[in-house]
């Protein structure tokens, strides 16, 4: 859904994760790169994402997403 995408990219462009909520499913499962096991919910996840938003992983999301949102313009 392209409206997903558009408040996904929003979110990661503005850094500011406030709006997890609304973009993230109840049951999400979030895999860690750090713990290598899966973590289930919603408040865990946000979790992870908001401790990561100043680190490296940020910055790739960004630039995934990029590519992704340009893609499906194009």
């Amino acid at each position: 859904n392209m409206d997903i995408l558009e408040k996904w990219y929003a979110v990661i462009k503005s850094n500011d994760l406030n709006d997890l909520n609304d973009l993230l499913a109840d049951d999400v499962v979030f895999y860690s790169p750090v713990v290598y096991t899966q973590q289930k919910g919603k408040e865990i996840t946000k979790l992870y994402l908001k401790t990561q938003k100043n680190l490296y992983f940020v910055k790739l999301f960004q630039e995934i997403n990029q590519i992704i949102y340009l893609a499906c313009l194009g």
